[in-house]
């Protein structure tokens, strides 16, 4: 609801895609030391369909513009699974969901799946679910493709770790930062980050990249009810 009348009040449509569409010249003593090897800076010039890696690099340089990708496609899959069950009757939150993919799709420089968002998000606020049901499908596959492309730069451009390995994060490490989340121990819930970090995890399926998000702004509670709806199911 309050996005609802924030959108209603406040937002420049018009403002917000000139901003989107600008290409901001970051001045070189700006822009983060590449220390890429050669291999890694071929993997920079490749080309991505939808996504204008160079807006990007511009806008935020190379090191930030990595970690907004690994945002990206870490937050944008859960965004599509809300989209899956668009119909006539949570269209209001189908256009909240489907502008923030808008958003961040611009921000990343993936122009046309910007602009394909902000069709079914303005077919989604006029009562349209005809353009909607007509054009989702498709614009899921367009998002899935990109995200699919993405994994496969970062994967190529992101140094090797050499952190010891684990299928998953231990349910114990898990209630630990629960505990120290409900309590808002920050000391608690850093320490708990930290002993989480240590280790590369093989099938997290993106936790550990949206507990460092989630931390860093301090959605304390939802990363209870998550942590929570997980322990659930395992116990299941």
């Amino acid at each position: 609801h309050l996005d609802e009348v924030i959108r209603h009040w406040v937002q420049d449509n018009k403002q917000e895609k000139l901003i989107a569409d600008s290409q901001v010249n970051i001045p070189p003593e700006h822009e983060h030391a590449s220390t890429e090897s050669g291999d890694y800076q071929s993997a920079y010039n490749r080309e991505i369909a939808g996504l204008d890696m160079n807006v990007g690099i511009q806008r935020f340089g190379k090191s930030s513009y990595i970690e907004i990708l690994r945002s990206y496609v870490t937050h944008t899959p859960t965004l599509l699974d809300i989209l899956k069950k668009a119909d006539s009757d949570n269209l209001n939150n189908y256009a909240t969901h489907v502008h923030g993919i808008k958003g961040s799709s611009r921000g990343i420089g993936a122009f046309s799946v910007g602009d394909a968002a902000e069709a079914l998000e303005n077919a989604a606020k006029a009562g349209n679910i005809d353009f909607v049901n007509n054009n989702n499908k498709d614009f899921i596959q367009m998002v899935e493709t990109l995200v699919s492309d993405i994994n496969g730069f970062l994967n190529d451009v992101l140094p090797q770790s050499n952190k010891p390995k684990k299928d998953k994060p231990e349910r114990e490490i898990l209630a630990k930062l629960m505990t120290a989340c409900a309590k808002y121990d920050m000391d608690g819930v850093d320490t708990t980050m930290a002993e989480i970090d240590a280790y590369d995890y093989e099938s997290d399926d993106g936790l550990i990249c949206w507990l460092r998000e989630n931390v860093s702004l301090t959605n304390f509670t939802q990363i209870q009810e998550k942590l929570l709806l997980l322990t659930e199911r395992e116990t299941l």
